[in-house]
């Protein structure tokens, strides 16, 4: 698994595409994409890129195993996954109960998925900058994608 995240509408979906034709040149318009803002829960274990990854706690959060049990299982299930989710630790606490509930959520189980991942980037401004691996990054340009 691949793990891309930064703050908002900083490029990582353009980022983990291009990253994904780059490992997989034959598939290079074939990308499955699950969306966490409507996907349905299963669609996450035959996606290549799981975008919005945050919003799909924010669903299915309750539903969710452990943070542990969640990120084993998903290695299983789809070691390939690239997954796309924002930043949510950064700036000011959310004031409803439920939001901080969410991010809390989202923050352990991203940390346990982190480390089955064997890269993580940080986006921003469409440049990936890597946290873990020995990958090289991405030759993403907005003209690569298909």
């Amino acid at each position: 698994m691949i793990l891309v995240t930064g703050g908002a509408y900083q490029g990582k979906r353009a980022f983990a595409e291009a990253l994904f034709i780059e490992r997989n040149p034959d598939a290079s318009c074939q990308i499955r994409v699950a969306d966490g803002e409507n996907c349905a829960a299963e669609d996450l274990w035959n996606a290549d890129i799981a975008d919005h990854f945050h919003e799909y706690v924010r669903r299915f959060g309750d539903e969710l195993p452990s943070p542990e049990d969640f990120a084993a299982a998903l290695y299983g299930k789809a070691p390939g996954l690239i997954i796309v989710t924002n930043e949510l630790g950064l700036g000011i606490v959310p004031a409803l109960k439920e939001d901080r509930e969410w991010r809390e959520r989202t923050g352990r189980i991203c940390t346990e998925i982190a480390s089955y991942c064997r890269e993580v980037y940080r986006v921003i401004c469409g440049v990936g900058i890597l946290l873990k691996g020995n990958g090289t990054g991405s030759s993403y340009e907005k003209n690569n994608i298909c």
